[in-house]
């Protein structure tokens, strides 16, 4: 059942991981791909990427305060840019960082369920959500890879419910 709803959801896709971009033609993809190709640009080249003049030359532009950098995923993507290219690359990014995603929702379930089936079914679904996939639609990988902030409610939840500093801290890290 599982594996039909992956198929149904994803099946299309899977033929041209290696010639299309994950998702539709949109602005905010184009603005992804430009800051997956400037992250890549900046660690191979070393260049500072709190500005450049890459974008509205000569004058340039400001990172920071301009998009405020939200660069994570960008970095976190560059292996994989590296490795298969920037299409291959950026789609196998985006998949693999759904599916650890599911980690931390696993986690989550297990707070309140001994069922590991269950708590497993709710991980999958988890990446299958409307939000989810229209994120990954629209070029919005940043807001589609839930596994930081969902690690980030596992650690409050827990802080509620045990003594100690482990949890508090982790939340705050």
């Amino acid at each position: 059942g599982l594996g039909l709803l992956l198929m149904a959801v994803w099946g299309s896709a899977i033929t041209k991981l290696g010639s299309h971009f994950l998702g539709i033609e949109y602005v905010d993809h184009y603005g992804t791909q430009r800051f997956y190709w400037f992250a890549k640009h900046t660690l191979l080249s070393g260049t500072n990427p709190s500005h450049t003049s890459l974008l509205f030359y000569p004058w340039g532009k400001d990172i920071y305060g301009h998009t405020g950098a939200n660069m994570l995923d960008a970095y976190l993507a560059v292996p994989f840019l590296l490795l298969f290219g920037h299409v291959a690359g950026y789609n196998l990014f985006v998949l693999c960082g759904l599916a650890l995603s599911g980690i931390p929702f696993y986690m989550l379930a297990r707070e309140f369920s001994e069922d590991r089936y269950a708590c497993a079914t709710a991980a999958f679904f988890s990446a299958m959500t409307p939000f989810v996939l229209l994120e990954v639609t629209e070029g919005r990988p940043t807001q589609a890879i839930l596994a930081i902030p969902v690690l980030y409610l596992v650690q409050v939840f827990r802080t509620g419910q045990r003594r100690g500093w482990k949890a508090p801290v982790l939340a705050g890290a």
